[in-house]
C-alpha cells in the first residue's frame, strides 16, 4: 500500500486496460482469476495450458523508498525464468520498455533474484511465465498514470510476444 492505494487494486485496473489494447490488436487474452492465493492461480493456469500454448503474465507495481518522484513513477521490470529463451524475452522487454518511455533504470532479473528467492507463477507454471513490474507505488497513482502503464505494458508485450 501507498497511503490509500493498494497495489492489488491498482494492478487489476492495469490488467483490464492492458487486456483490452492488446485485444483491440488481435491478441487473445484470457485473464486468470484475481485470487490472494497463488497455488489456487497456479492451478487454474496448470488445469488450462501446457508448455507452449500461452504465455503467464503476472502484473504487480513494486515498492521502494528513496526514489525521486519520475524514477518512482516510471522504473519498471520483468522478472523471467532461468531458460535462455526466458532470459532474452526480459531483455528484449527491458529494451521496449525504455523505448515506450519508462525510466533508464528500468530492469530485468531472473526470477531467483527476487527477494522471495523465486516467483511461483515462473517456477510453477507449466506455460512459460514472466513477471511485469509497473512503476512503484511510491510515484504517480492516479488514473492517468494507471493508463500510462497498461498502454506501457500492453506495447511492450505486443511487441515482445507477438
Amino acid at each position: 500500500t501507498n497511503g490509500n492505494f493498494k497495489e492489488r487494486d491498482q494492478a487489476i485496473v492495469i490488467v483490464d486496460q492492458m487486456a483490452a489494447l492488446l485485444e483491440a490488436r488481435g491478441v487473445n487474452i484470457v485473464i486468470a482469476p484475481h485470487e490472494d492465493d497463488t497455488d489456487v492461480s497456479v492451478q487454474w493456469v496448470n488445469g488450462r495450458y501446457e508448455f507452449g500454448e500461452a504465455w503467464v503474465i503476472e502484473v504487480h507495481r513494486d515498492s521502494a523508498s528513496g526514489l525521486g518522484m519520475d524514477d518512482a513513477s516510471r522504473r519498471c521490470g520483468v522478472y523471467t525464468g532461468t531458460s535462455t529463451r526466458g532470459i532474452e524475452g526480459g531483455q528484449f522487454s527491458r529494451q521496449a520498455y525504455l523505448r515506450y518511455g519508462a525510466h533508464a533504470n528500468s530492469w530485468t532479473r531472473l526470477h531467483t533474484q527476487s527477494g522471495h528467492g523465486g516467483l511461483g507463477w515462473i517456477r510453477q507454471t507449466r506455460p512459460a511465465a514472466h513477471l511485469l513490474e509497473l512503476g512503484f507505488m511510491e510515484g504517480k497513482n492516479d488514473a492517468a498514470h494507471m493508463s500510462f502503464l497498461a498502454r506501457l505494458g500492453a506495447a511492450v508485450l505486443f511487441e515482445a510476444f507477438t
